[in-house]
């Protein structure tokens, strides 16, 4: 978590307004970025026949 709160006070101070990134839905990574504020935008969604 404190790497990524460092990122985004990198991104703050270069001006950067908006920040994106995508994990997987449910990972440890996702748990992560929603609490440093992140919200879910969409999902995407892989598909399989067998």
């Amino acid at each position: 978590m404190a790497l990524l709160n460092h990122r985004l006070a990198d991104a703050v101070k270069l001006g950067v307004k908006t920040v994106y990134t995508d994990v997987m839905f449910g990972s440890v990574s996702h748990g992560n970025m929603e609490r440093v504020g992140f919200k879910t935008a969409y999902l995407n969604t892989f598909w399989i026949k067998k």
